[in-house]
């Protein structure tokens, strides 16, 4: 009993230190050629950068219109569906790669952009054919629970995207050389994908009725939601650059590319618990809801970690992108509320992805995304980027955190334990407070002071406790039990 609950909690653990840990690493390297890219090239040019690379986001989520997680899900439920899957997927991704090719170099030049603008969106959406290939190697290594492999593609592309932007900084190559070294990002990505998916999950094929077509209409919920959601994140850099200047955009860019080391943890931590939910669902709703609840209590414990950071440090972190940015802290201490909201409908999400209820959360999000155009529309005419920071808390608190959650539980029935998710968020307002009033506020002192102290609160109240790993492996243990047939002791 012992062995085999160690090794499905083994298995889990390294799934997501993998994750948690590549993520960190993805994120810090484009942070580097953000800052390479403020530092050499100015805020207007950042401005610009940061622009396009939004625009570009709405048909790269196009290509992938929420079939990975759909692909996954079926694979977990019944592996002998991954080739017949797996080929749908491939099929379709090439199709809709190929027709979004050109739609962002024609907009752009519709738009009257100059050319340098539009040969960057043609540079961009030349990676998106490299793009489709390599979702389908990460549907099968996401399938087959190889995320460390995944995670390793992904970093390839990371570790080429950093030297590629200081080239082309370096060589003034404009807009356009930025871009290429997005595709050579790209690129290095897939190459990666296909070296390490060979040999993975190598499964007999089976008789599912899998077509592009059936994959589509699986994902279309999913998909709607996903673009509404790239839209939403689109709105703030796209009204702050048509109702201010492309000096606010920079300082949004600059926030939202702090804030999101802790969105891709949180993003990791779910892709690494997914299979698991998705094989769970709906044969064995305790394991389910101690899943949830692990992945929910382990995901706010970061990024709540993680804000306390960014609000002791806010000074010192904009002044490391651009010493006349330190005004502009604030900004970047709402962001970390933001992360902490969104960090709680990102959590719930899952369930309602294995449940198949993706319809009822598109008209949510779609709701989300009205309130924030007309929030934007209010605000950024006044206080700029602060104003699009705050519209993004105030619309994740009304409707993203309250609606997604409630969904979820209707869905499956499961619903968040408040005790520890509460303690956390209590344990952070602490830390953050004490910190803000200290002498140490905005500096990197005030930051590692910030999160230690709140690991530290979080200790003393029991927020953070090995018994509840304990019982999370003894969860797991008994998933794999009803597995084999071995028995295994009450949890």
């Amino acid at each position: 009993m012992n062995a085999g609950r160690g090794s499905a909690l083994r298995s889990l653990l390294l799934g997501s230190a993998s994750q948690v840990a590549g993520r960190l690493l993805l994120s810090i390297l484009r942070l580097g050629a953000a800052m390479l890219v403020l530092r050499w090239l100015g805020a207007e040019q950042f401005g610009a950068y940061v622009l396009l690379l939004t625009v570009l986001a709405l048909p790269e989520w196009l290509v992938d219109f929420g079939q990975t997680d759909i692909a996954v899900r079926e694979i977990s439920r019944h592996p002998p569906s991954a080739e017949p899957v797996l080929a749908a997927l491939r099929r379709l991704r090439l199709v809709q790669s190929l027709v979004l090719a050109p739609v962002l170099p024609a907009g752009l030049w519709l738009a009257g952009y100059p050319e340098d603008v539009i040969a960057a969106g043609a540079l961009g959406s030349a990676g998106l054919p490299a793009l489709a290939l390599t979702l389908v190697a990460r549907a099968r290594l996401r399938a087959g629970l190889h995320m460390g492999r995944d995670m390793l593609a992904e970093l390839a592309g990371g570790l080429v995207l950093l030297p590629a932007t200081a080239i082309a900084c370096l060589a003034g190559a404009g807009i356009a050389g930025l871009m290429a070294a997005y595709l050579a990002s790209r690129l290095a990505w897939l190459l990666a994908a296909m070296v390490l998916v060979r040999g993975v999950m190598p499964a007999p094929r089976g008789d599912a009725a899998a077509t592009p077509l059936w994959l589509l209409r699986e994902a279309l919920p999913l998909g709607a939601i996903g673009l509404l959601v790239g839209i939403y994140d689109s709105l703030a850099p796209l009204v702050l650059g048509s109702l201010g200047d492309l000096g606010q955009v920079a300082v949004y860019g600059i926030v939202t590319r702090c804030a999101l080391p802790a969105l891709l943890v949180i993003q990791a931590l779910g892709t690494a618990f997914f299979p698991l939910l998705a094989a769970a669902w709906p044969s064995n709703r305790p394991l389910l809801a101690t899943l949830q609840h692990m992945a929910f209590d382990a995901a706010l414990l970061l990024a709540v970690g993680f804000a306390c950071v960014l609000v002791g440090a806010a000074e010192f972190i904009m002044a490391v992108f651009n010493p006349a940015l330190t005004d502009q802290a604030n900004v970047l201490r709402v962001m970390a509320a933001v992360v902490v909201a969104r960090t709680v409908s990102t959590a719930m999400v899952p369930l309602i992805v294995v449940a198949g209820r993706q319809s009822r959360a598109a008209w949510l999000t779609l709701v989300s995304l009205a309130a924030q155009l007309l929030g934007l529309f209010a605000m950024v005419p006044s206080y700029g980027a602060l104003g699009a920071t705050l519209t993004c808390l105030l619309v994740e608190l009304l409707t993203s955190v309250l609606g997604i959650g409630w969904l979820a539980w209707r869905a499956t029935g499961v619903a968040p334990a408040w005790d520890v998710p509460l303690r956390l968020l209590g344990s952070g307002a602490l830390a953050c407070a004490a910190v803000l009033l200290s002498p140490l506020a905005g500096s990197l002192a005030g930051g590692l002071v910030a999160g230690a102290a709140f690991v530290a609160i979080a200790v003393a109240v029991r927020a953070i406790a090995p018994e509840r790993l304990r019982r999370f492996a003894a969860a797991l243990a008994s998933r794999s039990a009803a597995r084999t047939g071995t028995p295994v002791a009450p949890v």
